[in-house]
Order: structure tokens, then sequence, then C-alpha cells
């Protein structure tokens, strides 16, 4: 079975109503093809976080990264096997096996250094 999650800008229905404008916030939309949910910053902060640190070649020293599991996120709408595949915002897509994912890795990072992370940092999810 093929799973869908992407992340793409929320438009915040309840704030455009009330406010009159339409948030720029992006959000995660995580789908098992019945079942849809799009999860902003705060449903992703209210979700148990992971945390590692590590360095690579594109960063200077020891960096650390924090966020949800993507066992927790995808845990939200049943998803237990199958392929999931992950679209990023500039549209660039991977297939990960669902049974390769563990309840601490892979995460869906939201901090660096306990900043959130912006897009140039390729976040901020």
């Amino acid at each position: 079975m093929q799973y869908k999650f992407i992340q793409r800008p929320l438009a915040a229905i309840a704030l455009s109503f009330a406010a009159g404008i339409a948030s720029a916030e992006p959000g995660l939309v995580v789908s098992n093809g019945s079942k849809s949910i799009t999860m902003d910053s705060s449903a992703l902060n209210a979700l148990p976080n992971v945390f590692f640190e590590t360095s690579t070649i594109w960063m200077n020293g020891v960096n650390s990264f924090s966020g949800p599991s993507l066992h927790s996120i995808i845990e939200q709408v049943g998803i237990t096997d199958g392929e999931l595949t992950l679209t990023a915002i500039n549209d660039y897509v991977i297939s990960v096996p669902v049974d390769e994912i563990t309840e601490t890795a892979p995460i869906v990072a939201t901090l660096m250094n306990g900043a959130p992370l912006s897009r140039r940092e390729k976040g901020p999810y």
C-alpha cells in the first residue's frame, strides 16, 4: 500500500474566517488514502520529541536536531505497513518502507540547536 506524507504551506481555515487572512505557516499533510490530517508546528510540538546530535560535511561542528519521530506522526492516521512517500516543499520525493521506521528514527526535525529550522536550513520540518 502507498501512503503520502507531504510538506506544504498550510492555509489555516479557522484563522482566515476569524481574522480575514490566511496563514503561510507550512504544515505536514499525512494521508493513508482514506484519512488525511494536516499538522502544523503546534501539533508536531505536542508529540513526544526525539533528540540526536550529528555532524555533516554541509555544517560546521556537531549540531543537535529534535522533533517528533516519523513513527509517531504516521500513527495519527493508522499507517502500519506498506511504502511511505515523503514529498518536500520543493517537490523532492523519496519512498520509505514503513517497516524500516522505528519509534526513534527517522525524526521530523523541527529544531536545530534549539532554534526552529528555516527553509534555508532545509526546514521548517
